[in-house]
């Protein structure tokens, strides 16, 4: 009877170890949303970046595996700025981001925080980000400001392109959120 017990368990533990837990993530399935802000009264305008792709461990044991170490590089050109209004999108494409992605690579993940090193015009910031993982879906938000990525220019630039919508106000702060939804494999 012994020999039994000792055979199931010996066959459940390999069994478990075999089919244990795996997640992936496809590009498409993770979400990058930005609100911006205008105007003396910083009403919001919010968007997508919606061309994005993704390198480095796309699959593993847990969310986290994945996660931390991924790259992801976004296109920021008038194909891929999405507010929903296509004629704010150009401009955004044109005089923010001048046809320069972003890329923002994972550096560390625990219960509560995300660390991403953001590379914008050419200059690399750390940007700390609150996170949740809640069952397969990841989402971090926080906020990063465009002074820290010596964008005074683009900055200028947009403020004078929408000057009378904005009332003469671009915020430099843009609020940011990431997620993601992954798979069982």
């Amino acid at each position: 009877m012994n020999f039994l017990f000792t055979l199931f368990f010996a066959t459940l533990t390999t069994t478990s170890l075999a089919f244990g837990n795996c997640y992936k993530v496809a590009p498409k399935d993770i979400k990058i949303k930005w609100t911006a802000y205008k105007t003396p009264a910083k009403i919001g305008v919010s968007g997508h970046l919606t061309t994005v792709s993704a390198t480095g461990p796309l699959k593993g044991s847990s969310l986290k595996e994945i996660i931390v170490g991924t790259t992801l590089k976004i296109a920021a050109d008038g194909k891929s700025v999405n507010s929903g209004n296509r004629p704010r999108d150009k401009k955004i494409a044109k005089f923010f981001f001048n046809g320069k992605g972003i890329t923002a690579k994972v550096l560390s993940l625990n219960e509560k925080k995300l660390v991403i090193a953001v590379v914008m015009h050419g200059k690399e910031v750390k940007v700390s980000l609150a996170s949740k993982i809640d069952g397969q879906s990841f989402k971090a938000q926080g906020h990063l400001d465009i002074l820290d990525f010596a964008m005074n220019k683009q900055l200028s630039a947009l403020n004078k392109a929408c000057f009378a919508k904005h009332k003469g106000k671009t915020w430099s702060d843009v609020a940011i959120e990431l997620s993601a939804d992954f798979t069982s494999c």
